[in-house]
């Protein structure tokens, strides 16, 4: 009989504790973690430790011959909606002038800034009720990308990524 009553008592204490310490309160709407742009130079690629083939394409004889046509290909209608589409996507392709692509979008919106605490709580949320995702180290370089609240700066770190906040307090722009 007690080891029932021990199991119902931890049962419910763990209830208890996940219905009031795993609400997500204060938390930004949008995920903390690594940036979406992150540089394509910096991946390695999975597939070079593939040692066999996942998906070997078919024989092209064997696909066209499995795809038989039974009408002919007729070209659309001109005054059809669908070759007006296709006349109107020529005349604007010819039109259109290349210009090269622009340089990739850097930073230089946000400061670049440095801790000067010799170890710093980066956390989830700007007060200190939110938990640490990370600790910075004296002379990291971070960007700062703006203040999230009184005393507060939200800010990516440079060498990793990864966003948080931290107090605006131990930012400098000079290490």
């Amino acid at each position: 009989m007690g080891i029932i009553k021990l199991t119902f008592l931890t049962v419910g204490a763990m209830s208890a504790a996940m219905l009031h310490f795993g609400r997500d309160v204060d938390l930004p709407a949008d995920r903390l973690g690594l940036e979406p742009g992150v540089e394509q130079s910096t991946i390695e690629p999975v597939s070079a430790a593939v040692k066999q083939p996942i998906l070997v394409a078919p024989q092209p004889a064997k696909v066209i011959k499995a795809v038989a046509r039974t009408k002919p290909v007729v070209a659309p209608d001109p005054n059809s909606q669908a070759a007006r589409a296709v006349a109107a996507a020529k005349q604007m392709a010819a039109s259109a002038k290349l210009t090269p692509a622009s340089a990739p979008a850097t930073s230089t919106v946000f400061p670049t800034m440095y801790v000067q605490a010799s170890a710093v709580n980066m956390r989830s949320g700007p007060s200190t009720q939110n938990g640490v995702i990370g600790r910075l180290t004296r002379g990291m370089e971070v960007v700062n990308m703006g203040d999230a609240a009184p005393g507060w700066s939200q800010i990516r770190v440079v060498s990793t990524g990864q966003r948080g906040f931290m107090a605006s307090k131990f930012l400098a722009d000079q290490k």
